[in-house]
């Protein structure tokens, strides 16, 4: 949709009043990753050639001056950190705690670990790779792992998800998804290579599988949970089925 100069003035002049603060900039190159590696830094990497750039920005000042912002010399941002990937970045996620970020491309499965660097370096080092399993060529969808450790938790496809150790490239756990949904507790998961047990399985995608769209067997495709009642959850399948239930927590009174 072409915008013409008359309706971008106007809403400049509306933004006045609709939000408390706007800044904005542009970078080079369009990127498909933002992540926070810091209260006042940012992760981009590039996403339009075969040879991607990996910065770490700092903001700019006038971003958290409050009421100074005029008195800022910086004013864009500033690039702390940078390195080049030889493959576009799909995903880029940043390990809490740690100076390091984990991404993952449109070729392979694989993913790469990098150094982010610090005060002695401006450079962004590449410090290993994790080849999951799975031989599938689909892009890894990646999150950090919530254990005292850095991990990584990670997989292409629903049925090939695995938590790695970044540190030794060990896998922690895998977990084989399919028609039920299935409920961990988390906090007692340890760095001890186990399978993980789950608290709940929701069945009843198999259990009142009706084949209208697929002649296999269902596979949760999705689910969400209810944003204030903790035990209640909203779960679709590749059957076109739609399954909204609260689960009894056998550790509780309830």
């Amino acid at each position: 949709m072409d915008i013409s100069s008359d309706e971008a003035d106007d809403w400049f002049m509306e933004s006045l009043n609709t939000y408390k603060d706007l800044h904005v900039f542009h970078l080079e190159h369009p990127t498909k990753v933002i992540e926070w590696t810091g209260d006042k830094s940012i992760c981009v990497a590039g996403c339009t050639s075969s040879r991607s750039e990996i910065l770490e920005l700092l903001l700019p000042l006038k971003l958290y001056a409050g009421d100074n912002q005029g008195l800022c010399a910086e004013r864009d941002f500033k690039v702390q950190h940078g390195g080049f990937s030889e493959e576009p970045v799909e995903c880029l996620i940043h390990i809490p705690g740690t100076r390091c970020v984990v991404t993952s491309g449109s070729s392979s499965s694989t993913l790469h670990i990098w150094d982010i660097g610090g005060d002695e370096s401006d450079v962004i080092k590449r410090t290993g790779v994790i080849n999951p399993k799975s031989t599938s060529a689909k892009c890894s969808k990646i999150a950090p792992g919530l254990t005292e450790e850095a991990t990584v938790l990670h997989g292409s496809c629903i049925n090939d998800v695995q938590l790695t150790q970044i540190a030794t490239g060990r896998v922690l756990y895998t977990v084989g998804f399919d028609g039920t949904v299935q409920l961990y507790n988390t906090t007692n998961w340890s760095t001890e290579a186990q399978d993980p047990q789950p608290i709940f399985s929701h069945q009843g995608h198999e259990m009142l599988y009706e084949a209208k769209y697929s002649s296999s067997q269902p596979v949760v495709t999705t689910h969400a949970w209810h944003q204030s009642r903790p035990n209640t959850l909203l779960s679709a399948a590749t059957d076109g089925s739609i399954h909204v239930w609260d689960w009894v927590d056998k550790n509780t009174d309830r």
